[in-house]
């Protein structure tokens, strides 16, 4: 004898804890405003919108800050740069503007920006990650050793100490006198790094700052394996996982109770007529998304 379909869930197939265990299930269950309800299309429209916005304000921190990007970290500028390309692509998943991601990257890899040669601005970096994680100096003798090495010379600064020889030696990595003086100069700016800070108040390109962004866009942590934080960013195919997995419930719910002669009701509780608007809508955007790929 047939009976009333229930989902894997063990709710009433098609009802709205249905949905809710179904939506909630997976990540897009914490983008929908309703869980208990279907509306996937408006569900990525907004999370497309939210992504072009966020890409915006990521510009308008780069662009405020222009001239202080160098001193920023070469990581986490490209960690950021990461996450303006997985927004980017949520935003071509959805068919949602973002006008400035290109000019987001650029500015994050350095480029047109300074006078300096990308290779020479590396150079600069590593002579600084050198400085900070000395063992033999502390920060500030760092500093001195080298403004007096840029004034006159390293072997005059140096005198007979080895060690201080070793040191500048290391740091100048075969240059003169003016790469030290940059250097120095360099140094003096990446000290006031964490003032380089976006909207939000988090120093550009942290692990805050990346975070900040996550959850404006998809209102919830992005799981660590699929963050810009930590994993292999990779936004559009977690919206996309998260589709295919309510998509496949779905079919399996169907497809059991076909066999067992279930029926879905109507809207009035009335049977044993099947209704299956909702299963070919998620089906249609399912499809959508496949063909947008």
């Amino acid at each position: 004898m047939s009976q009333e379909a229930i989902g894997e869930n063990e709710a009433v197939l098609g009802s709205s804890q249905y949905w809710n265990r179904v939506n909630r299930s997976t990540f897009f269950g914490g983008l929908m405003g309703r869980p208990s309800e279907t509306d996937y299309h408006e569900t990525l429209r907004a999370v497309g919108s939210r992504a072009g916005n966020a890409v915006e304000e990521i510009y308008d921190d780069l662009q405020r800050h222009k001239n202080q990007l160098s001193y920023i970290d070469s990581n986490r500028r490209n960690q950021l740069a990461k996450q303006v390309q997985g927004l980017y692509d949520v935003c071509r998943m959805t068919g949602s503007a973002c006008s400035h991601s290109g000019e987001c990257i650029s500015m994050l890899a350095l480029s047109g920006f300074f006078s300096n040669p990308f290779g020479e601005e590396r150079a600069i970096q590593n002579a600084i990650r050198k400085m900070k994680n000395n063992s033999d100096f502390f920060p500030g003798e760092c500093v001195e050793l080298l403004q007096k090495a840029a004034d006159w010379s390293i072997s005059y600064v140096a005198g007979g100490s080895e060690k201080k020889r070793t040191f500048l030696e290391d740091i100048s990595q075969g240059k003169g006198k003016d790469f030290l003086q940059e250097v120095v100069d360099a140094y003096k700016s990446s000290s006031d790094t964490a003032d380089i800070r976006g909207k939000c108040g988090s120093p550009i390109g942290s692990s805050d700052y990346l975070n900040y962004i996550e959850r404006a866009v998809f209102r919830q942590d992005v799981p660590t394996m699929r963050s810009a934080r930590w994993g292999s960013l990779d936004y559009d195919g977690l919206l996309r996982d998260a589709l295919e997995s309510i998509a496949h419930q779905l079919e399996r719910d169907l497809e059991r109770n076909e066999r067992e002669n279930n029926y879905i009701t109507d809207e009035d509780g009335k049977e044993p007529e099947i209704r299956c608007q909702r299963a070919g809508a998620l089906r249609d955007q399912h499809r959508l998304g496949e063909q947008q790929d």
